[in-house]
């Protein structure tokens, strides 16, 4: 994603952050070695909002994780943030949202590019919505530009109160962050175009390369670097434009590595060339 996104923005000259609770310095000094990033670790407030919330709900305790994301809502000391899923893909440029005065924009979630509504307390989908009992759309969280400055200092502190068993004891689709993001900013949220978070739920052998999509966000299971899943997919003749995609950048970050001395990046340069080239 990194890679991806520099390669099409050369125009951004704004900090690159990771947001992350468990990477290895070793890892961190990788990637500096490749990115000019600065690595951001997870409030404490947030993860004993997490760990209290998983206590009433373990079955939460797998995918807590994604509630990291409200880390970047404590980001006040920025004009714009924009963040990102890190198994999104950046194609093309970003740079005439960032050039407009949004307060808090994303683009609409797989069930809303339907066509479909959710249920505001369980979030599941309903064919039908009406405006008191159930959303008419709702975003993904994958991709979410905003102002700090324009949401308030607060907003943070504002998510933190509403991360609670009570908040989530309704829920019935399995949703963490997404859910608690689209309750809290539904009367902030503009629209954007479908091109900025490119859903790709599953494979699609049929499926062609959109040019006009600026960001891929491949939210499917298995992920494009699941190897086993990837050698298996290439043994049954899979053949998804989208996976190919995802590994000819992967190939060129692997170049990189190997030219800052990497020799361990070889061999996975090759077998991605073999199963995805």
């Amino acid at each position: 994603m990194l890679f991806t996104f520099l390669k099409h923005n050369e125009w951004f000259k704004g900090d690159l952050l990771i947001i992350h609770d468990d990477l290895e310095p070793a890892s961190q000094k990788e990637l500096r070695k490749l990115f000019p990033v600065e690595f951001l670790e997870i409030n404490q407030a947030l993860r004993d909002k997490v760990k209290s919330l998983v206590t009433y709900y373990p079955q939460i305790g797998n995918r807590e994780k994604r509630f990291w994301s409200l880390q970047a809502f404590a980001l006040n000391r920025y004009t714009q943030v924009l963040f990102l899923d890190s198994d999104t893909l950046c194609t093309g440029s970003l740079k005439s949202i960032f050039e407009q005065d949004y307060s808090f924009a994303a683009c609409h979630d797989a069930i809303s590019s339907k066509g479909l509504g959710r249920d505001r307390l369980s979030f599941a989908s309903v064919a039908h919505p009406d405006g008191q009992a159930h959303y008419s759309a709702t975003f993904n969280a994958g991709f979410m530009l905003f102002s700090p400055k324009q949401l308030g200092s607060n907003t943070f502190h504002d998510l933190l109160l509403l991360l609670n068993a009570e908040t989530f004891k309704t829920v019935v689709t399995g949703h963490t962050d997404q859910f608690l993001l689209n309750k809290h900013f539904e009367s902030k949220l503009s629209w954007l175009p479908s091109t900025y978070n490119h859903l790709i739920g599953k494979m699609d052998f049929e499926a062609e390369i959109n040019d006009q999509v600026r960001i891929w966000h491949f939210i499917r299971h298995p992920k494009p670097w699941k190897w086993k899943a990837l050698i298996k997919g290439t043994l049954r003749r899979n053949n998804d434009p989208t996976l190919r995609l995802w590994h000819y950048y992967y190939r060129c970050v692997k170049k990189a590595e190997i030219k800052h001395g990497s020799m361990s990046s070889i061999g996975k340069w090759l077998l991605s060339k073999l199963l995805a080239g």
